[in-house]
């Protein structure tokens, strides 16, 4: 009996410990970003009565990349607020590289209207710098193009001048091909189901 009465207690100790750690996790979570945020307005700030307005810049689109992707209260956001993390990132790595890179972007057709699940594009743009721009020499060229429809169909298109894939890697004879990354979406009852 006293067996089980001992056991039973260090079982509820073993979750309160749990409950513990848990609720601690959570908290830190939640005060890490906050600490960021205002870390990043404060040098914004201290930058801005410098007059460093690429600092001032800089600590804006990074502070709302960090808020963008630390919120996960929402799991669904437009196609254009997606298309505008990817061009935050984008600038960010244009303020780091200066002229070794270029981007451009486009868009068209109803992404407003449009929800996708966050972080579609910005981790595509990423891994063209990382696995194909890296790879070589500057200068580092970057193009996004979102087109949206009606229907609820989209294509994003995420190129570069990387390295690309040999025709070998891709089963092909003669030709290597640019870096491209695409993600296409066209009124898919299983992916609007996955949004949900």
């Amino acid at each position: 009996m006293m067996e089980r009465l001992d056991e039973s207690i260090h079982q509820q100790t073993q979750m309160q410990l749990a409950e513990m750690r848990s609720y601690q996790m959570a908290l830190q979570s939640q005060i890490t970003p906050h600490f960021l945020y205002n870390t990043l307005n404060t040098i914004a700030a201290m930058a801005k009565e410098g007059g460093n307005e690429t600092i001032v810049s800089t600590c804006h689109n990074l502070s709302k990349m960090l808020r963008y992707s630390s919120n996960y209260d929402l799991p669904k956001v437009s196609l254009a607020d997606e298309l505008a993390h990817a061009i935050q990132y984008l600038t960010l790595l244009k303020t780091r590289y200066e002229e070794l890179l270029e981007y451009t972007w486009s868009s068209e057709g109803p992404t407003d209207s449009i929800e996708v699940p966050r972080l579609i594009i910005q981790p595509l743009v990423e891994n063209s710098y990382q696995h194909g721009l890296s790879r070589i020499a500057p200068p580092w060229i970057v193009s996004v193009k979102v087109r949206a429809w009606e229907d609820g169909s989209f294509k994003v298109s995420v190129t570069d001048n990387g390295a690309g894939f040999s025709a070998e890697a891709l089963g092909l004879s003669s030709f290597t091909i640019i870096s491209t990354a695409f993600l296409s979406v066209w009124k898919v009852p299983e992916f609007n189901t996955l949004l949900k």
